[in-house]
Order: structure tokens, then sequence, then C-alpha cells
């Protein structure tokens, strides 16, 4: 619970930390014949979404497989869908597509599986494969119920913050620049006090208010988003604003200010703990390599 909450604050370090403990307790005390609890899910699942905001998709993708194979395991139908509602969440936030279509057809192929929570969830995440099965109209309308649905005073903390994060990939990918600045004011936390998802939304939010004359506050966007991202560690998303800021100047042509983005990019690039074939690590190493 100490792990999850952290998770919820945006304190990924401290998540790690007790959930990783949390699976050590639970293998050290494990009895032969005994099938793994719903306790060990919870733990995987979330350590596997923490692994890859720290810039660990090798390990969050191991962590994630764990989960899903526990859940099996338990024999109970909701340790299952919630590991499949975390992966899909970390799919998406590693903008693997593929992934986030594959989990949501097995979560919505077991509506009867499906608590109020995971089912809110569940059926934005519905949405968003609309959207990118080119039915952005639909889709969109379909994340917006899920996000407006109450869910009798949210059962589980950050439904309505991982909904949010959901709405505003669909609205991006669907152009919908209006809601994505919804979405965007939502995930950064101000009204629940998720922080999850805040360096994220503070730099959409930035670049889709982006305009003639707003130079100034787009760069304070991506600073704001910049600086939450590294109060919490969240090594993926730092690396999306530093890239933003270097982006930025490229295209201003700004000489000094180019340089210094140029050469944060580069350390936080180099600070990330794994490498792979993740977009976000291509795109960065191209923003690096223009002139």
């Amino acid at each position: 619970m100490l792990g999850i909450d952290a998770f919820w604050h945006g304190e990924f370090e401290t998540a790690r930390h007790h959930l990783e403990t949390a699976l050590d307790r639970a293998h050290a005390e494990s009895r032969p014949g005994r099938g793994p609890g719903t306790t060990e899910v919870l733990a995987a699942s979330r350590l596997a979404n923490t692994l890859g905001f720290l810039g660990r998709p090798a390990a969050a993708a191991r962590a994630r497989d764990r989960a899903l194979d526990l859940a099996t395991r338990t024999g109970h139908p909701h340790s299952r869908v919630g590991a499949l509602m975390f992966a899909a969440m970390l799919a998406l936030e590693l903008r693997d597509p593929a992934s986030v279509r594959a989990y949501t057809a097995e979560l919505t192929a077991r509506p009867g599986d499906l608590g109020r929570p995971t089912g809110v969830v569940a059926g934005a995440l519905a949405g968003y494969v609309e959207v990118l099965d080119g039915l952005p109209g639909p889709g969109i309308a379909r994340i917006r119920r899920a996000l407006e649905d109450p869910a009798e005073g949210e059962h589980a903390p950050g439904m309505h913050a991982m909904v949010a994060r959901v709405l505003l990939e669909a609205s991006l990918a669907a152009g919908d620049v209006e809601t994505a600045l919804v979405a965007a004011d939502r995930v950064i936390g101000d009204n629940d006090n998720v922080r999850t998802w805040e360096s994220e939304g503070r730099r959409r939010q930035a670049e889709l208010r982006a305009a003639p004359g707003a130079a100034l506050a787009v760069e304070a966007g991506l600073q704001e988003a910049l600086a939450a991202a590294r109060r919490q560690g969240v090594r993926l998303f730092e690396l999306r604003a530093a890239a933003g800021l270097l982006r930025r100047h490229l295209d201003a042509g700004d000489g000094l200010a180019q340089d210094e983005a140029r050469a944060r990019l580069a350390a936080v690039l180099a600070s990330i703990p794994e490498g792979g074939d993740l977009p976000d690590l291509r795109e960065a190493a191209a923003l690096l390599g223009r002139g």
C-alpha cells in the first residue's frame, strides 16, 4: 500500500523500493503448494509501470510479464483484469499501440470480470483503440463518458487520472486540441492530487498553447514540465520535456539557448538506465543530430 500510494503521488523511487520489498517478502514467505496472492499481482503490476517511468523499459516488461503470470496462477479473474489494465497503460506510455490493442482486446472480451473501476478504465482504453482505428468522434466521446463517470466516489485511487491520461493521448492522435487541453489540465493533478502524469500534462499543455507571441509562455511551461520530471525522477518524461525544449529552440533558431538545450537533452539521454528501441530515445537522438 505504501508503494501504491507513492506511485499516485509521483514518488517513483519510493514506490519502486516499497513494491520490490513487498515482492521479495512475498517470495520469501511463500510455501510449497500455495499459489500467489492478489497482493503479489498488485505489487508486480504497479512496479512494471513505475520502472517504465524511471526509464527502465526492459525491467518494466519483466515485471509486467511477472504480474500477468502471477494473475493467471491466482485463478482470480479480477487479478487478471487488473494486471491487463496496467499492462495497457504501460504500453500506452511506452508508445506501443500494438500492445495497447492486444491488452485492451482481452480486457473487453471479459466483461463479466470487470469491476466498476476496471470497467471504466477498460472503456476508456477501448475508446483510444477506436481513435487508432480511424473513429475519432466515437472514440473520444467514449473516453469522455468514462472520465465523467462518478464511479460512486471513485473506488480506485487514480482511476479518473488514468482515464484523463488516455483521453490526452487519444485526443492528440485525433488532432482534437480543445479536448487535449482539457485532458492535460486533468492529468496535471491539481484537483485530485494524483501527480503520476504531472510532467506530461504540463509539457502537452505548453506545446498545445504554442502560438505567435507565446514563446515565453511555452518556454515556461516546458521548464515546469522538466522540473516536475526531475523532482519525481521520471526519466521518460524528463527526456520528453528536454526534447521539447530543444525542438522549440531549433525551430526558432535560437543560438545560445539551442546549445544549452542540446547539452541538457544529451545529458538526460545519457542518464537513461536502459537503452532499447523506444520511440522517445530514437527521437531524442535524431534531435541531437539536427544542425
